[in-house]
């Protein structure tokens, strides 16, 4: 019923739990309480920026006090029934983002209390599984059915999708990436919302774009600088930047295929420098790759299969680990610079061995006949592998950084 709550946490002490969402900076929350607490507590959470709602049992808590923020609630389906009301509209929009976060604290006692747990291993995961699927005609079908229904609307573009299909070969799929289709943004967007199935509807074209561009990468990497630096230039929503901001020193993982160029000042065009909307920051992501030790997650550069040349592009696979370093400003764009080197990728090869091993355990593709079964296969299955990947999680950043975690 609530599809859209990404976590749940419960506390018998209400000072711990406000402790604990005294630290949350970029998300954003809603507190059910089972019984009224002190004024000067209700106080304090109520001047949580993040707190969206608190949900109280009984009016004796809200008598005393007037706050748009405090909903009597009388029963268990009217809390589920005011939840979905309250937050749909702000979970979309967030979950429109480039990266999902691993963020590190020193007080988390496990991988799944760490925020966005679920959602840092979910794209690593779905990314082995989708380029491990068999091509079929129906997976072909629901891909061309999918684009149909996405572009209903823009006769245009739906006409440029029409050609697409008739004339498609797996070997133009980045070419066509870069093309004047929306077909790039349909598919970067279907990622970043991490809907199951919307994601298996475009893996006909995800996997053949992920084989061209590992084929390039192979080719490209005897000729490889030991550090490439990249840049991608983007306005960012409030939220957005925020949220990577409060993220300097954690891990990241692309959600998408990033469009990236080697060139900063073609970066500064696309970041929306001198918008004057208030909800809207220019901004720069500067990433540093070790050519050398990235082996798990292809990127290569495009240039002669791009359309569009001039941008020098260097495309990077979606489920790419990041750890962000720092943020600066030069010439009025906030800069963040994301690194990748030997420890995150030490990280996502022992998550994809992870991965590996209990599909084979589980056998998780095997005997799928159409993209419904094995996407019941990987819901069923996903809720085992986050808690042995999380465990590689857990003892990998133990090892390669400085925040730690307890016990």
């Amino acid at each position: 019923m609530l599809r859209n709550l990404q976590q749940v946490f419960t506390f018998n002490d209400a000072k711990k739990c406000l402790d604990y969402l005294s630290t949350v900076t970029d998300k954003r929350v809603f507190l059910v309480l089972t019984y009224a607490i002190e004024n000067e507590l209700l106080n304090q959470f109520l001047a949580l920026a993040e707190l969206e709602y608190i949900y109280l049992f009984g009016k004796e808590g809200i008598l005393k006090k007037h706050n748009s923020k405090l909903i009597e609630i009388s029963s268990i389906e009217e809390l589920y029934s005011r939840l979905n009301k309250d937050m749909p509209s702000t979970t979309e929009e967030d979950r429109d983002t480039d990266f999902t976060s691993l963020k590190l604290t020193s007080t988390a006692k496990s991988i799944e209390e760490l925020d966005d747990a679920r959602l840092f291993i979910f794209y690593q995961f779905l990314t082995e599984v989708l380029l491990h699927l068999p091509k079929t005609d129906e997976i072909k079908e629901n891909f061309i059915s999918f684009c149909r229904e996405k572009t209903n609307d823009n006769p245009t573009q739906q006409e440029i999708l029409e050609k697409i299909i008739k004339n498609y070969k797996s070997s133009e799929a980045i070419s066509e990436y870069t093309s004047t289709s929306c077909l790039h943004r349909l598919l970067n967007r279907t990622c970043r919302l991490g809907n199951i199935k919307d994601m298996f509807r475009m893996a006909f074209y995800m996997t053949d774009l992920y084989a061209q561009l590992k084929e390039l990468h192979n080719e490209q990497s005897e000729w490889y600088k030991e550090q490439i630096d990249v840049y991608r230039g983007k306005a960012m929503l409030m939220g957005e930047f925020k949220k990577l901001a409060a993220s300097i020193g954690d891990l990241v993982v692309t959600k998408s295929f990033l469009s990236t160029t080697t060139k900063r000042e073609v970066a500064a065009m696309y970041s929306g420098r001198g918008t004057l909307d208030p909800e809207m920051v220019p901004a720069i992501l500067h990433m540093k790759i070790d050519a050398r030790r990235n082996e798990t997650k292809p990127f290569a550069y495009i240039r002669y299969y791009s359309n569009v040349r001039a941008d020098d592009e260097v495309l990077i696979s979606l489920g790419t680990v990041f750890r962000v370093a720092e943020k600066n400003q030069t010439e009025g764009i906030d800069e963040f610079v994301l690194v990748r080197s030997d420890a995150e990728e030490t990280l996502e090869r022992e998550i994809k061995d992870g991965f590996h091993d209990q599909m084979r355990q589980d056998n998780v593709l095997s005997n799928v006949t159409s993209s419904a079964d094995a996407r019941e296969r990987i819901e069923e299955v996903l809720d085992t592998m986050m808690s042995s990947s999380a465990r590689a999680v857990k003892e990998n950043v133990s090892r390669n950084d400085p925040f730690s975690f307890d016990a």
